[in-house]
């Protein structure tokens, strides 16, 4: 049996449930990206928050708060397989106790604990990638990264910039962080105009670039270190790459 869920956290949670208490499923995927195929049974599970928070409040209780981060960073990963990765991991988890903690190489609990930590990857980097733009009194920033990470920046901007009102905006996804002093929400959001900068962001965009240039030394320039902090693929929003 798969079982098609509509994308949310508690979505998967719903089919983790069904699987211990309905019918063991072999895979779990969302439903976009299911393909049908003649041989396999496929059924989609509707959303039903108390089974979610029975299954939620299972893991925090029988585990540590780090295997749950392992679970939730890996369903915010763009792996295909992601969801019965993480279905196989719980199954052996509930099997195991809090011994799951030692099982690093084990073929139910790698994939997990590796996608966890390019999750985890992708957001450290971003929190020192994003760039802000000044935009009609609101601070403004762009980014496309591989995983959908935009909740686990949340709360770290909400903190870092408390005065401020602020919107970080995941283009790939097309939804954004919006938070005006406090608190913060993650709602869609497609820009409709191409972005314009008052002259005094143009004057601080000019001179964090003169910046960017002045502290290069040339002799020692090696463009394959510096990718490898900063990967082409993130440049498109970064100021000082323009």
């Amino acid at each position: 049996m798969i079982y098609t869920y509509d994308g949310t956290f508690d979505g998967l949670l719903t089919c983790i449930h069904q699987h211990y208490y309905l019918e063991h499923a072999s895979e779990i995927m969302e439903e976009i990206h299911y393909q049908p195929t003649l041989f396999e049974e496929v059924k989609f599970v509707e959303t039903d928050l108390i089974k979610a928070k029975r299954v939620y409040d299972a893991i925090m209780k029988q585990f540590s708060e780090e295997t749950y981060w392992d679970i939730y960073r890996t369903y915010l990963s763009n792996n295909r397989m992601k969801d019965t990765y993480i279905l196989r991991y719980l199954i052996m988890a509930f099997k195991m106790g809090q011994k799951i903690e030692l099982l690093h190489a084990h073929h139910d609990t790698l994939p997990v604990r590796r996608i966890s930590r390019a999750v985890g990857f992708e957001k450290h980097r971003f929190l020192g990638l994003l760039r802000f733009a000044e935009i009609d009194h609101v601070l403004y920033a762009a980014f496309e990264p591989d995983h959908n990470i935009l909740i686990l920046l949340g709360e770290h901007f909400a903190d870092r910039l408390a005065n401020e009102r602020f919107v970080i905006h995941d283009m790939k996804r097309v939804h954004a962080i919006f938070c005006d002093h406090w608190p913060w929400i993650i709602s869609d959001f497609k820009m409709e105009q191409p972005i314009t900068y008052s002259d005094n962001e143009l004057a601080f965009q000019a001179l964090w670039k003169g910046y960017f240039e002045a502290i290069a030394i040339e002799s020692r320039q090696n463009l394959k270190l510096q990718q490898s902090f900063v990967p082409l693929k993130y440049r498109k929003h970064l100021t000082e790459f323009h």
